[in-house]
């Protein structure tokens, strides 16, 4: 029969054992202060700073008589006075990048967003694919043609 002796050693969590007088603060372990600012500073950042400044910057951006927005660098539309852009440039603003983003606009309720795509074929094979889509939503899509074909003239460039 073998005996094992141990002496007893008796280890405290760390959760358990008081900070040294020394680094204590109203009982608080002041080696800690400096993350417990840092996690402060952060809080406060998102759910002061950011909303005050996100409220101090309007987000109105009406259109007037005349604009003219960019789809492509060839392609722009007219909008009608008074719609916000939400986003998307007039013809002659300039983002950062060449690229241009897509145009988004809205009023009230209303949000209308167009982007551009690529289409090798003339206008009116265009015309007969959409045509063909309307067929087959039953006239349910966004893409429905009501009428026949016919050509129209503006007085717009």
């Amino acid at each position: 029969m073998s005996v094992i002796s141990s002496t007893a050693h008796k280890h405290e969590p760390l959760h358990g054992r008081r900070p040294p007088a020394d680094h204590r603060f109203l009982g608080f372990d002041t080696r800690v202060f400096p993350h417990a600012l840092a996690i402060l500073a952060v809080w406060m950042l998102w759910t002061v700073i950011v909303p005050a400044i996100d409220s101090a910057v309007s987000s109105e951006d009406p259109t007037g008589a005349g604009d003219r927005m960019a789809v492509t660098e060839t392609v722009s539309f007219a909008v009608p006075a008074g719609w916000n852009v939400d986003s998307g440039f007039r013809t002659d603003q300039h983002g950062a990048s060449d690229s241009l983003p897509r145009v988004t606009l809205t009023d009230g309720t209303v949000t209308v967003s167009v982007d551009a795509d690529t289409f090798s074929g003339t206008a009116d094979e265009l015309l007969s694919q959409t045509d063909a889509v309307s067929l087959a939503t039953n006239g349910s899509s966004v893409l429905a043609v009501s009428g026949a074909r016919q050509p129209i003239s503006t007085a717009g460039v």
